[in-house]
């Protein structure tokens, strides 16, 4: 990268998505979300207000590609 960008100006803007912003990207419906990350396979929200959630948008994309490499592994069957 250029010599002249600071540290702060190479990172990633963080920016928190809402649960429909999150469902609408996943794929997966508010219940799944929530299994998810009772389980430990979804990253955990982050509280905002007293009743609104959001989700780092870096997050999500990593459990995306995290996600389709787990998938590309996987063995095809021969049926």
């Amino acid at each position: 990268m250029a010599a002249h960008l600071t540290e702060k100006a190479m990172q990633p803007t963080k920016r928190l998505l809402r649960l429909k912003d999150v469902q609408n990207k996943v794929g997966l419906r508010r219940d799944s979300i929530y299994r998810g990350i009772a389980a430990g396979w979804f990253p955990r929200g982050i509280k905002i207000s007293a009743r609104a959630t959001g989700w780092l948008e870096s997050e999500v994309d990593d459990f995306i590609e995290s996600r389709i490499a787990a998938a590309r592994k996987m063995p095809v069957d021969a049926a």
